[in-house]
């Protein structure tokens, strides 16, 4: 049996909710689901079902809006239409069943990883306090007591500019004093300046030193041994007490004892007659030191022995040497080959620089010939040379 809307007793109101018609006096309106005001004298009867199947074939069921997504609310129940129920003809009407809907399950919370709660530490004894703290107080102290980086090396400059001071190297002492004054402060720089002006002085004594030293080594090259002593006693005792100045004295002694040996072993040849013996240990003499004081005494003594050995020969002797003479071609006097001799010699000292020296034969060899014309030249060549050597010496220096 097919039923239309004509067949349904139309309702006084529609549907408050949606404006749907309602043909029959409901509870609740099938379109919306809002509550119908319905009063005592209207009966809720078969056409119920009709108006249940009339708002499924009118309007297809809406959806509830979504509410926001952080709020994440349950899902509205939809209302599902029943098949309509074909209204009996008997009269007698039953309520129609409310439809239910099933609760959709709320989302699963997600599980957080927490971190498991801490446990308790197990109090400490007193004894194990004692020891932290006692280690504690040992760290600290051995902290405040190890000198820093930067007073070590203070320290150590310092004693090492000082262990060179008492060495006598100023030059590196100075050097240490230097580093001392970036790297100290307070009374250790103070120190350091000190050290570094007693390094300056000393630097300025050993430079005075070196001065005289070089000047004292010329002196005994040139065998002027006199001198090389008086210039030695001059200067500071520093210096003379160094080794290099005890050095210098020591070659002194060693060429003066050489020339008074000399002059020794010249005396007893002289005693014993032997003139070239003689001869030969004053030229030993002139060579050890030029500056002898019994030089110019020991030339004439020489010189007087020459003569005296000439003049004591026989006159048999002469008069065998005349006619010798006769016979033979002339030859020179005996005084005049032995002023050759001197004059040869004096040329040999000038070529060994030994001016003094061939000063000396010069003047030996004028005294036994003084018409040598030989010997005035040979003498003015002497000094040439000397002051060409003076000159190329101060010239060096």
């Amino acid at each position: 049996m097919i039923f239309s809307g004509a067949d349904l007793e139309p309702s006084f109101e529609p549907c408050p909710g949606c404006n749907a018609p309602l043909y029959d006096a409901v509870a609740h309106c099938p379109f919306c689901g809002v509550a119908q005001p319905v009063t005592d004298d209207q009966p809720v009867g078969q056409a119920a079902g009709a108006s249940v199947a009339a708002a499924a074939t009118a309007a297809p069921i809406r959806a509830p809006t979504p509410g926001p997504a952080a709020a994440a609310p349950a899902p509205a129940a939809v209302l599902k239409p029943k098949p309509p129920v074909l209204p009996a003809k008997t009269k007698a009407t039953e309520p129609a069943a409310e439809p239910v809907t099933p609760l959709a399950p709320s989302p699963a919370t997600p599980m957080r990883d927490e971190p498991p709660p801490p446990q308790a530490k197990p109090p400490r004894s007193k004894k194990g306090i004692v020891v932290t703290l006692g280690l504690a107080a040992l760290v600290g102290a051995y902290l405040f007591t190890q000198p820093s980086q930067k007073e070590t090396a203070c320290d150590q400059a310092l004693n090492q500019a000082a262990a060179m001071l008492a060495g006598g190297d100023a030059a590196n002492a100075r050097a240490q004093t230097v580093l001392a004054q970036t790297s100290c402060s307070g009374e250790a720089r103070s120190k350091a300046g000190e050290l570094q002006s007693a390094a300056d002085k000393l630097l300025a004594v050993q430079a005075r030193c070196e001065r005289s030293f070089r000047r004292i080594d010329s002196q005994i090259t040139e065998h002027r041994l006199q001198s090389a002593r008086s210039t030695l006693d001059e200067i500071d005792t520093s210096c003379a007490d160094s080794p290099q100045g005890k050095g210098l004295r020591t070659q002194i002694e060693t060429a003066q004892v050489a020339a008074a040996a000399a002059e020794a072993e010249m005396h007893k040849q002289l005693a014993d007659g032997d003139l070239k013996a003689a001869r030969a240990a004053f030229d030993q003499i002139s060579a050890n030191n030029r500056e002898h004081p019994d030089l110019a005494t020991l030339r004439r003594e020489l010189a007087a022995r020459v003569k005296a050995t000439e003049s004591d020969q026989p006159t048999n002797a002469a008069a065998a040497a005349a006619a010798a003479a006769a016979a033979t071609p002339a030859r020179e006097a005996p005084q005049s080959e032995m002023a050759q001799s001197f004059l040869r010699d004096a040329q040999t000292a000038m070529n060994q620089l030994k001016f003094d020296t061939a000063k000396t034969y010069v003047e030996s060899a004028r005294r036994l010939d003084p018409n040598n014309p030989l010997a005035p030249a040979l003498a003015r060549r002497i000094r040439e040379r000397e002051l060409q050597y003076l000159e190329e010496a101060t010239s060096i220096k």
